[in-house]
């Protein structure tokens, strides 16, 4: 069964930030053997204005995983004490749990809604309420909740955001060719912008770091054709380049 946690401002600026919390927790679900960590994917959220007070950038995490149904209880009170105890001070921590069936298409109307105007706490807690998702604030006004139910309804949509941490990723850089990387990394897509799939044999140019992306809620690994004379014959490419996929 197919779990999400959505997390959000739960860092400060210039300390550690939502991101590394997010993936700390899923790294403690695997060490609990809780459930099985898929991915960690960042999904943005409306632009930082003056409704949204030390918000530098607004961006919401959600951590999706794979396990048993009977432990979805212990995995909902380890995450609830995992981010009570690791959350930056000053921060306003949100988090939601949810089966991937929870995740109704009014969640998804409201995770659109919270990129084109600020929403109140209220709305996430009868939204969620309806649905039966754990949304738990921790302190302050407890904003974080906002953003955490819309990470999940952006991950449940399955073709927004980009992916943060999977297993192996960390592992891909420099010029690697399509084999190499599948042998650390295991997509479910490799293609172009124009949906052409490499051969194995193919060198890709990965730079420091690669940030894959969702498509039909599969991971994707993007890429464009490589510039004439270069070394490798496609270089990957991020989430920014999404609007190219003609596929």
């Amino acid at each position: 069964m197919i779990f999400y946690i959505g997390l959000d401002d739960t860092g400060k600026p210039g300390q550690t930030g939502t991101g590394e919390l997010a993936l700390a927790l899923g790294l403690r679900v695997l060490s609990l053997s809780l459930a099985r960590l898929l991915h960690i994917s960042m999904h943005p959220l409306l632009s930082p204005c003056e409704d949204l007070p030390g918000c530098s950038l607004n961006q919401a995490f959600c951590l999706t995983f794979d396990g048993d149904a009977i432990r979805f209880r212990e995995l909902e009170l380890e995450s609830r004490v995992f981010v009570n105890r690791n959350f930056q001070a000053g921060s306003r921590p949100g988090l939601a749990l949810a089966r991937q069936d929870q995740v109704s298409e009014r969640i998804l109307n409201y995770a659109k809604a919270c990129r084109m105007m600020p929403m109140l706490r209220s709305d996430a807690q009868q939204l969620a309420r309806e649905n039966g998702i754990t949304l738990t604030a921790f302190s302050g006004d407890g904003r974080g909740t906002i953003g955490a139910l819309a990470a999940i309804g952006w991950r449940r949509q399955g073709n927004d955001g980009a992916i943060t941490w999977m297993p192996g990723l960390a592992k891909l850089k420099g010029v690697m060719t399509l084999t190499g990387i599948l042998q650390d990394c295991t997509f479910d897509l490799v293609r172009t912008v124009r949906g052409k799939t490499p051969f194995f044999e193919d060198r890709i140019q990965l730079g420091e770091g690669v940030t894959p992306l969702l498509k039909n809620d599969r991971t994707l690994l993007l890429l464009e054709a490589a510039p004439r004379n270069a070394d490798w014959e496609w270089t990957a490419i991020g989430p920014e380049h999404a609007s190219r996929i003609n596929w």
